[in-house]
């Protein structure tokens, strides 16, 4: 469906129903989706996201590891809520473990 309908558009805005518990943050009184969900997301929603699987989903974790601060009991709450729990897990161990044996 994406590529039939939306991948050719430059500023295609994509609304899904809110997961409950979301972690969210508010920016100006506005309700946005914090580092940890849009993390959970990538692993998630698979069909949407599918140009992030594989060895880009390490990068796209490694990068935020690295310029963000995340929480990890809110990202792994609602991994756990998207039932990714252990696949968020196993990815920040494999980067955790990489950026040990850079050392």
């Amino acid at each position: 469906m994406f590529e039939d309908y939306i991948s050719d558009i430059d500023n295609a805005i994509i609304m899904k129903v809110l997961i409950s518990e979301s972690p969210l943050q508010s920016i100006d009184n506005i309700p946005v989706p914090t580092i940890e969900k849009i993390l959970v997301d990538l692993l998630a929603e698979v069909d949407l996201f599918y140009f992030s699987q594989g060895t880009e989903m390490l990068n796209f974790y490694r990068n935020a590891l690295e310029k963000y601060t995340i929480h990890m009991g809110k990202l792994s709450r609602y991994a756990a809520r998207r039932n990714k729990r252990d696949e968020v897990k196993k990815i920040v161990t494999q980067i955790q473990n990489s950026n040990k044996n850079k050392k």
